[in-house]
């Protein structure tokens, strides 16, 4: 408990730091290109470089006792795409649509395996900047996802803010990045998210997420995340055979490495590791991104 509570006051902190930093104008002419997180979404919204691709490939494991046996659910993205689109508007907007294809296998030692392949949901999202400079921007967006997936066991281990469950879901909040220096860039993502499944069938989570990212000035470039996420609300979660309770906290260390000088490319691998019970134990990521 005193791990999770240092790592959320550390996630907290990070945001507040750069909330110091609001007195930045609104808009940004600089157009160089930079190192995108591989977990968080950038609040910074490329006016020039209007388009926005990740295509990535996720695999989450988790493993818990169940009834004396033992459960192991094995998740895929095979892959998760992503486009968003920004605006040169008065106040800079940005677009997004995602769709994924997912496979998933369930586990119970001595009892059944069973899996699914198919879909993941459809996510949307709107975001609109309340400051817009590399150095510091702050964002608020609005996403939505629609449920594709038709077997929980598809995204059971994958981090639900960007997968999701079988349900309509929501969440909103406020993006940040903040420069400290020249080449240490920290992102977070502070929101509220609500899975509605039926009319008895909810649940309500807050999002704390941060990522830092060093721009080494080499081929190889380092990041380090904290995905965190707390369902605060739930009602017959378990009925649903979805895992959405407690408190999912992961640490992500990876590699990103720009293929070009301009950076409008870039190769990132993630290693997800559970911290906390609720959280898959391990994983791999994999992820293109590419500015237009």
């Amino acid at each position: 408990m005193k791990k999770i509570k240092s790592l959320l006051l550390a996630s907290l902190l990070l945001v507040a730091g750069g909330a110091k930093a609001f007195a930045a104008d609104a808009k940004s002419t600089d157009s160089e290109n930079f190192l995108r997180p591989i977990n968080v979404q950038n609040a910074y919204i490329d006016t020039e470089k209007k388009w926005e691709t990740r295509v990535g490939f996720d695999w989450a494991r988790r493993s818990q006792g169940l009834g004396g046996a033992r459960l192991r659910q094995n998740s895929f993205n095979l892959p998760r795409v992503e486009v968003r689109r920004s605006f040169d508007t008065p106040i800079p907007t940005r677009i997004g649509i995602s769709q994924s294809l997912n496979a998933g296998v369930n586990s119970l030692s001595g009892a059944y395996d069973n899996g699914s392949f198919g879909f993941g949901n459809l996510g949307l999202s709107l975001e609109a900047a309340l400051v817009n400079k590399k150095e510091f921007a702050s964002t608020l967006y609005f996403n939505q996802q629609f449920p594709f997936a038709h077997s929980t066991s598809l995204n059971n281990a994958l981090w639900r803010p960007a997968n999701g469950t079988d349900a309509y879901s929501f969440q909103t909040g406020l993006q940040t990045q903040f420069a400290l220096g020249d080449n240490l860039t920290v992102y977070s993502d502070l929101g509220y998210r609500y899975d509605d499944y039926d009319k008895d069938v909810v649940a309500q989570s807050f999002v704390y997420s941060t990522e830092a990212v060093l721009d080494t000035n080499t081929p190889i470039n380092l990041s380090m995340g904290m995905l965190g996420m707390s369902t605060y609300d739930g009602k017959s979660l378990s009925s649903r055979g979805a895992h959405l309770g407690g408190t999912d906290i992961r640490l992500v260390p990876g590699l990103i490495i720009p293929l070009g000088e301009d950076k409008n490319t870039q190769f990132r691998l993630g290693f997800p590791i559970g911290v906390t019970n609720d959280a898959a134990d391990f994983g791999v990521q994999a992820s293109l991104f590419a500015a237009l």
